[in-house]
């Protein structure tokens, strides 16, 4: 009952009428009394307001029926304004909000209800009424069609209904039925009221007829006003915003960027666009950037989604996140209680943050299908760089979309932000307030005549205007040269205890807590509480969330400013002890007062908490910090471990050279230390993909991981003796040296399985396998697969599952099935191209080629040639790519064109000297020009070959091949004979021989010969 009057105190008398009609009980006031306070207690004490005399509903609790109409105000005046898009769009939420069921319906006799009923079908038909108007101009006819049904449905002797369905009908190209539904409103006019259509009505009538609907207009309204108070000053920047907003709500969404100097008024006009998203029925959330979290990944964007997540139901929340519920769950974990465990693969470092990224795009413009989504973030010049990346994903694909995004950037620091947002989004340079607005604002300050003199000492800065002016009313004489002196004037105004409090915030920055306040200045957490909500009063501070912030970063940098700075140094030092959880603010602290060794291990542990987000950019940024903070020399330990964690930031961004010049750095800083395990680590990471990516000697990498091994046994970290001797029976594989990849490989495997963990016994089992496939040993192989396969999928980790399914086709081609070998390495592919190592490509594009010549389609084999060899690749692999085109080349008697192709490929092994790379090269060169120099190191590495008895380089099929049609060009028969036998008895005994018929058909050949 009292929700139907909101705002209106509810006489006792007919509360008690209402209730119990003529049999009221003895004490009526008294029993409802009785009803409200058990209603407060289920609802909250500040449901209800009043006393026995009436009651109302607080202003705080929102009524559907006055937020709905609210909403068709705005679709109205929006509709008046000549935005269509906006207009339909609050009138459909308007509809959504009241147009599903009667008010009360569970009330149906209640005669207190009828008043409110009779506003709900008036606001239900005004709704309909402008959504099947403007959706005409926007275009979408079906929207038109149906809600201008539904309005004629309810009174056929609507005129205006009338008119609507028959422009619908029209537009949707449907004449017959627009002139019946027009001759069915003439004969009802006729019948029960005896009148004619209006003149409008009968326009529209002829110009349907000949097909000229749209030139006939519908009589306007009278003006309408939003209510809304106008933003003084700034009615471009605002028309600019509501044409963004009119785009966005058309489906052509983007990212709009407000910038200028701090103080302008960015922040307001961000608000205002946000006030506009949801007065016409948009979903509007809003999040802001602090310079202290650029190492939580994405955190202005996670909170925006969680208060989605929080307020939005859950039905809805199903449908747009289902897809892609793993990355947004750990993203956003509110999402996980809601949607349970999802599948979680794990990729490279710029996957996971594109999954992210495209996780957050899909969800909100799956939302905006629903209700457009305007997404307002604020201060992104604090952003980190995963944000402002995320903003850029988002602007390249807004088109299409009712997203609309607002940032606003700080003009003094907003070079990188503008240079990454600048050639994808909309600017609006905010500048100051011009002469008229300022005098506007003067004499609704009561301070008429004075506008001139303001303008000339603020020059239209805005913060310093309206500080000006709130100054002024409050008695100040004169207008202050600064707004330094402005501020500095209030505090002083407020009080002692304020400006303690407001001194000691402006060094903690934005937000504070009241019990970080407490600990600064040695006060109990109520008092502190009760300042700073006392403070709220001097309109220099704000609530946000648990916290408080200022109303505006210049009030802080003033106070700050004008805090000695013996003070802002004790200060900062309290507040890095008391902000030991947050080591950014911690680093920011305590590199303010000068305590360089904290703030090194502040901005290493930031660093490294990027880095486990994949937040790559941000981790490099946090982490040189960390390196520069060590000045002095006075942390060996934190300088080697930051170094050694930026080297795997770049080593992430394929910035291997400067990767590898941490990983040294940190590898001498952890020796001067005397700190073995992180000595270890700087070796395992010299020996690892940042050394062997820049095409570093193989031979050295393969140094640092032995002493790095040696190491890990004496520290006894088995887990690190895992990882290590796996990458070295990978290492060895690569190398040739079969037998010792066996050992590494089968010691890795025994430790792994005393440690029981499955992420460490599937490093181990990948390294085994690396050493059974390329020998060729295929029951072994089986063996490994079966284990590691499972391992690899329930755990997610893309980067050994692209091994696992590249190497389980090895079986497959060794038995001459082409298609289905061929199938096995596409799925390796495409779990390659999901996982983001981009540089591991060319390798499974070069095994297609290889098979597609082994089955004789030269034509193929060509093309995957030309392709792999095109690829920026790893070093490994751009030999390879160069072996295998060159190969297929001089099958179809392209030599000097192969020739040229194993040069470029045999000279891109000179760095690092992998054996099996460089020998491919080699042994087709040799074959190519009948070198003999090159031939003779071709056999001398051959022969060198390290492998178990009657093993061999099964993989490596067409080096033997080559070599051995190299001496045969030099009539030398039997040393091709001799080249070739290891290589057919370890055919015959593995099973191994489809890939091996030509050598067996060559060998055929030679003793023919």
């Amino acid at each position: 009952m009292l929700a139907t009057e909101p705002g209106v105190i509810v006489p006792m008398d007919r509360i008690v009428e209402a209730l119990w009609g003529d049999s009221p009980p003895r004490a009526p006031s008294r029993s409802v009394a009785t009803l409200v306070s058990r209603l407060r207690a289920t609802m909250g004490g500040d449901i209800v307001i009043g006393d026995r005399s009436g009651y109302r509903l607080a202003e705080t609790q929102r009524v559907d029926l006055s937020h709905a109409g609210e909403l068709v105000t705005e679709a109205e005046t929006r509709a008046q304004d000549g935005e269509p898009a906006s207009a339909l769009a609050a009138a459909q939420a308007a509809l959504a909000v009241i147009d599903a069921a009667p008010v009360l319906a569970d009330e149906p006799d209640a005669p207190w209800a009828e008043d409110a009923r009779r506003n709900q079908a008036a606001l239900v038909r005004r709704a309909r009424l402008v959504a099947a108007e403007q959706a005409v101009h926007t275009g979408d006819v079906p929207a038109a069609v149906a809600a201008a049904e539904a309005a004629a449905r309810v009174d056929r002797l609507d005129e205006r209904a009338g008119r609507a369905l028959m422009r619908a009908y029209a537009a949707a190209g449907e004449q017959g039925k627009a002139l019946t539904a027009y001759e069915r409103l003439r004969t009802g006019l006729s019948t029960e009221l005896g009148v004619d259509p209006s003149p409008t009505s009968r326009a529209l009538h002829v110009a349907i007829l000949r097909e000229q609907a749209a030139a006939v207009a519908e009589p306007a309204p009278a003006p309408l006003s939003s209510g809304q108070p106008e933003l003084v000053g700034r009615s471009d920047e605002v028309a600019r915003l509501v044409g963004a907003w009119e785009r966005t709500v058309s489906r052509h969404g983007s990212v709009l960027l407000i910038t200028g100097e701090a103080g302008i008024g960015k922040t307001r006009l961000a608000d205002e666009a946000l006030q506009l998203a949801q007065r016409t029925g948009g979903l509007g959330v809003k999040a802001r950037c602090y310079e202290v979290e650029r190492s939580l990944f994405l955190q202005p964007i996670v909170e925006a989604l969680a208060w989605l997540v929080e307020h939005l139901p859950a039905r809805t929340l199903r449908e747009v996140v289902p897809d892609r519920a793993g990355a947004l769950a750990a993203l956003v974990p509110e999402v996980a209680a809601l949607l349970g465990d999802s599948e979680v693969e794990r990729g490279s470092a710029d996957v996971e943050r594109r999954r992210t990224y495209d996780a957050v795009a899909r969800f909100l413009r799956r939302l905006a299908v629903k209700r457009p989504v305007m997404l307002v973030v604020d201060d992104v010049h604090q952003a980190g760089e995963a944000t402002i990346e995320l903003l850029h994903y988002l602007a390249r694909r807004s088109e299409g979309s009712r997203v609309l995004v607002v940032a606003t950037v700080r003009a003094e620091e907003d070079e990188h932000v503008v240079a990454t947002l600048g050639a994808v989004s909309e600017h609006i340079d905010l500048g100051p307030l011009g002469p008229g607005a300022i005098a506007r604002l003067a004499a609704a300050a009561g301070q008429r005549g004075r506008g001139t003199e303001i303008a000339r000492r603020t020059r239209g800065h805005t913060l310093f205007v309206v500080e000006t002016l709130r100054g002024l009313r409050s008695g100040v004489g004169g207008i202050p040269p600064s707004l330094r002196a402005v501020v500095l004037a209030r505090v002083r105004r407020a009080g002692t205890a304020a400006d303690e409090v407001l001194r000691a915030a402006a060094v903690l920055g934005s937000p504070f807590a009241p019990a970080t306040i407490a600990g600064l200045l040695g006060i109990s957490t109520e008092e502190a509480a009760r300042r700073c909500e006392r403070l709220l009063e001097t309109r220099l501070t704000v609530p946000t969330g648990t916290a408080y912030e200022f109303a505006n970063d210049l009030i802080r940098e003033s106070l700050y400013d004008a805090t000695p700075l013996p003070t802002r140094q004790v200060y900062h030092l309290r507040a890095a002890d008391l902000l030991a959880d947050n080591p950014e603010a911690l680093a920011r602290h305590a590199s303010a007062a000068g305590d360089w060794r904290r703030a090194g291990r502040g901005w290493l542990a930031a660093g490294e908490r990027a880095l486990l987000r994949h937040a790559v950019g941000d981790a490099d940024a946090l982490l040189t910090k960390a390196v520069e903070a060590d000045r002095e020399g006075l942390d060996l330990d934190v300088a080697g471990r930051a170094h050694l964690a930026r080297g795997r930031s770049r080593e992430a961004m394929r910035r291997y050279d400067e990767a590898v010049a941490d990983h040294g750095e940190a590898l001498r800083l952890a020796r001067e230390a005397g700190e073995r395990e992180l000595e270890m680590r700087a070796l395992r990471a010299l020996g690892g993909p940042a050394w062997s990516g820049s095409g570093r000697a193989v031979a050295q990498g393969g140094a640092y991981l032995v002493e790095s091994l040696s190491l890990a046994e004496q520290l006894g970290d088995r887990a690190a003796q895992t990882n290590l001797l796996s990458w070295l029976a990978v290492l060895s594989a690569n190398r040739l040296r079969f037998d010792d990849a066996l050992t590494y490989g089968r010691q890795a495997l025994r430790i792994a399985e005393g440690i029981g963990e499955p992420d460490v016994l599937a490093v181990a089992l990948d390294g085994l396998k690396t050493a059974y496939a390329y020998q060729g040993e295929l029951a072994w192989l089986h063996v490994v697969l079966d284990r590691l396969e499972p391992l690899c999928r329930a755990g997610g980790d893309l980067w050994l599952l692209q091994w696992c399914v590249f190497e389980s086709a090895f079986p497959l081609l060794a038995h001459g099935a082409w298609d289905a070998a061929t199938a096995k390495i596409e799925e390796a592919l495409a779990i390659n191209r999901r996982s983001g190592y981009a540089g591991d490509e060319s390798w499974y594009v070069s095994n297609l080629g290889w098979i597609a010549r082994l089955k004789g389609d030269h034509a193929e084999a060509l093309r995957h040639g030309r392709t792999a060899v095109a690829m920026d690749s790893h070093a490994w692999w751009t030999a390879a790519a160069a072996a295998m085109y060159g190969t297929t080349l001089l099958e179809t008697d392209r030599r000097r064109e192969a020739i040229d192709v194993l040069e470029r490929g045999l000279a891109g092994c000179e760095r690092h000297r992998t054996e099996a790379y460089r020998l491919r090269c080699l042994a087709a060169l040799a074959e190519a020009t009948a070198s003999k120099p090159l031939l003779l190191e071709a056999e001398a590495m051959i022969t060198s070959i390290g492998a178990p008895a009657g093993a061999a380089w099964l993989h490596g099929a067409d080096a033997y091949i080559a070599v051995a049609r190299a001496w045969q060009r030099h009539d030398e028969a039997q040393r091709a004979e001799t080249i070739l036998t290891p290589l057919l008895a370890a055919s015959r005994r593995t099973g191994w021989t489809a890939p091996v018929a030509p050598a067996r058909t060559l060998a055929d050949a030679l003793r023919r010969a």
